[in-house]
């Protein structure tokens, strides 16, 4: 029999990132960069496209600085060789999972097991319960404990030892654009990714003056679309070539992209003395135009709070 591939979960939902603010977004941001002469002498179109790469980039340096995908992402964490260990807790054996990216938003599958050649799926996902960094799961009557457990100062509650498996679940913030237009009064929305939507989550629609937030319907089933909300919306919504972004995203990550591509469009191979006063001494050299450092610096202070910790 020969080997079949294993497709890791994450896989389709990495392809299906935007970038998270629109060219709109950009534009009305108070930068004062120039963005008209990416490609010297080109029409409107070519340049906005031009400016379209240089966003998704910055949005990439920033998921590369924090040093996970902000925006919502399927993975899968995998038991350590030696197991998770198995806790009492309040006369109940629980397993305790710390996954590697945050913030949890759901959790959609787990496989547990006493061995690692005997993993078995749950049905039932009562007692489960998302941290914002851990996965608390009881397994007392969940996964049958190994012959010659006898002993063990848990076996009273069902289990005892290290169990082994995998849990998949959704983390990070909702970004997508929304993928047709919708009316003033509108109880549901269509967006081009689902991904990350919750009940009862807020989300934002940055459509210029027409910006408004919104809220996910209690009783959204994720995963479907179109996506019901709590109540109606107040502006009409109609995308454009540069598309409308609906992001749970922090405030603080969208400033902190539109500084990063503002430092990169700035960056044009220049060279420039910056001084603090026309009376001091050269402080530091920029690549670049005036203002490019500051703007990465300011960048990367918005994002600390956002990254990853091993």
């Amino acid at each position: 029999m020969s080997f079949a591939a294993v497709t890791a979960p994450y896989v389709p939902t990495y392809a299906s990132r935007e970038s998270y603010v629109t060219v709109s977004d950009f534009l009305a941001a108070p930068t004062g960069t120039d963005t008209t002469q990416l490609i010297p002498g080109a029409s409107v179109a070519a340049n906005r496209a031009a400016l379209a790469g240089v966003i998704q980039r910055a949005s990439s340096m920033a998921d590369n600085y924090c040093q996970q995908v902000l925006a919502a992402t399927l993975d899968r964490q995998v038991a350590p060789p030696d197991g998770w260990r198995v806790q009492n807790r309040g006369g109940r054996a629980v397993i305790q999972v710390p996954v590697d990216y945050t913030p949890i938003v759901q959790i959609t599958g787990v496989s547990l097991g006493w061995d690692p050649s005997s993993v078995t799926a749950l049905t039932d996902s009562t007692g489960i319960w998302p941290g914002r960094k851990v996965v608390t799961i009881p397994v007392t009557g969940v996964i049958n404990p190994p012959a010659g457990g006898v002993g063990s100062p848990l076996q009273s509650y069902g289990w005892s030892g290290r169990a082994f498996g995998w849990v998949d679940y959704v983390n990070g913030y909702a970004n997508a654009l929304l993928a047709s237009p919708c009316a003033a009064g509108a109880t549901s929305i269509v967006l081009s990714d689902v991904l990350g939507l919750a009940p009862g989550l807020p989300v934002t629609i940055y459509d210029g003056s027409a910006t408004e937030q919104v809220q996910v319907s209690a009783s959204y089933v994720p995963g479907s679309s179109p996506v019901t909300l709590a109540g109606p919306t107040v502006y009409a919504h109609t995308p454009d070539s540069n598309g409308i972004t609906v992001s749970a995203l922090p405030p603080a990550v969208r400033q902190a992209v539109i500084s990063l591509t503002s430092s990169l469009v700035k960056r044009r191979g220049g060279e420039s003395i910056s001084m603090a006063a026309i009376h001091d001494e050269p402080s530091r050299t920029e690549m670049g135009e005036p203002g490019t450092t500051a703007d990465e610096e300011l960048a990367y202070m918005l994002l600390e709070p956002f990254r990853r910790v091993r």
